[in-house]
């Protein structure tokens, strides 16, 4: 019997590896707003949270300017950069198996909505996702909210049947707010503390996506 009956995934460090055109998005954009240009590794903070708070944390820009750069940001990645992607190795197998044993598959993703389906729509690992939904132009739903609507979206009840499967500190706040388990990926960007426990709703973490199927089936 299968363990759970809903799994939702976060994009970018999950289902693929976005950070080419992440971080050609973010440096154009930079250049743009004539911000100081940041060392390698600070580049890391922009995948995963909101691009409108990590611009505001990273130069401590007020909201105005911080809501410029995401502007920016978003037109750049949309006409230039949305494709410099790559799926991880075997996602579309765990995406497949899953969908083959009637579990549904949906993804919760701080990118925006409409660009997280055109960026899925050229992956053949689309075929296996029930739901897609991500932020909105006003960039103020929480990663639990985006989440909520894929659980009320499955009409599934009972939040013991619902896993989330995500790679930053972002996705399991998220989880743990909306009540539902939470299993990290150690393949993506954000956990540095490859064995740390999360807190109650943590379940486990996986080094490669095969291994997810290991908690949900």
């Amino acid at each position: 019997m299968n363990k759970y009956d809903l799994v939702i995934f976060d994009l970018d460090g999950t289902l693929l590896d976005t950070t080419e055109g992440i971080m050609d998005s973010v440096i154009y954009t930079i250049n743009s707003m004539s911000l100081h240009m940041l060392e390698k590794d600070d580049f890391k903070q922009f995948i995963g949270p909101p691009i409108i708070e990590t611009f505001g944390k990273v130069y401590g820009l007020n909201m105005d300017d911080a809501k410029k750069a995401t502007d920016i940001f978003r037109d750049v990645y949309k006409e230039k950069n949305l494709y410099k992607a790559i799926e991880y190795e075997g996602i579309c197998n765990v995406l497949r198996t899953l969908s083959e044993r009637n579990i549904k598959n949906a993804v919760a993703t701080y990118k925006r909505e409409d660009y997280a389906k055109k960026l899925i729509n050229n992956y053949y690992f689309k075929k296996y996702l029930n739901y897609i939904y991500g932020s909105d132009d006003n960039n103020f739903l929480k990663k639990s909210d985006i989440i909520e609507k894929c659980i009320v979206k499955s009409n599934i009840i009972d939040r013991n049947r619902i896993v989330m499967v995500g790679d930053t500190e972002f996705d399991y706040i998220g989880a743990k707010e909306a009540k539902i388990d939470f299993i990290s990926v150690n393949y993506g960007f954000g956990f540095k503390d490859k064995l740390k426990k999360l807190g109650n709703y943590h379940i486990g973490y996986v080094y490669k996506p095969i291994e997810i199927l290991n908690y949900i089936i």
